[in-house]
């Protein structure tokens, strides 16, 4: 089912369009799914062209739920006990957390084109049954060349999926830290570390690709696997 463009609220959150999509536990209830992004400041300074402030942002997808294109079906889960109704929301609702996680480390990953285990790593999701909400929480600095498979060469460094880096080198400071680092200048020092991209800070730039992430998720997933908690959960 197409959704249309979100539009800003006064309060700076974006906020989906409302539709009317599947039968809900209570009939009229509202799932609220949240994006999140921390961005952590590296530890060593990234380059200058690649600045960014640090914060928190969160995108919302508001989807206010009715029953009223599914009445038969509504009516049949209003019938069904309370207990069988909320675990089948919970499971649901858990399983789809999961989903837009995945779906979310994916798009980010092919976007800023790194692995999808370096965003994994960096990213937790979770669903709060009492509030009806998931997070999907992003943390992240930029992170260093060197552990996107970064390799020596005669001419200087090449990074699995970013190319070669000139005049580069890979070298283990006294602190054991090893690192892609490039000379600023002439003379032997000083250097500075090279960093590649901030999965956070793709995120928090572009809020309405990863909107439709979620948009599309919520549409094509969560009523048929509410419906299917519900017959695991009915009696046989």
């Amino acid at each position: 089912m197409p959704i249309g463009p979100a539009s800003a609220s006064s309060k700076g959150r974006l906020i989906g369009p409302r539709k009317k999509l599947l039968p809900s536990v209570d009939v009229q209830q509202k799932l609220d799914i949240h994006l999140n992004t921390v961005k952590k400041k590296s530890p060593r300074r990234a380059p200058s062209d690649r600045g960014f402030s640090l914060g928190k942002a969160r995108v919302t997808v508001e989807l206010h739920v009715d029953a009223s294109d599914f009445e038969h079906l509504g009516r049949a889960i209003a019938r069904l006990p309370e207990e069988i109704k909320a675990k089948a929301a919970a499971r649901a609702m858990r399983r789809v957390t999961d989903m837009a996680r995945s779906r979310i480390i994916k798009r980010n990953a092919e976007r800023i084109d790194i692995p999808p285990s370096r965003v994994r790593a960096v990213s937790t999701a979770q669903f709060n049954a009492g509030g009806n909400t998931s997070d999907v929480i992003l943390r992240s600095g930029w992170l260093p060349l060197y552990k996107l498979g970064a390799t020596q060469t005669a001419k200087g460094v090449r990074v699995r999926l970013r190319g070669s880096y000139r005049s580069a080198f890979i070298a283990e400071m006294k602190s054991g830290h090893v690192g892609v680092f490039k000379r600023q200048g002439k003379d032997r020092l000083p250097i500075r570390e090279l960093f590649g991209p901030n999965p956070a800070h793709d995120i928090t730039n572009n809020p309405e690709v990863y909107l439709q992430v979620l948009t599309e998720v919520i549409e094509q997933s969560l009523m048929p696997r509410y419906l299917h908690e519900v017959d695991r959960l009915l009696p046989r």
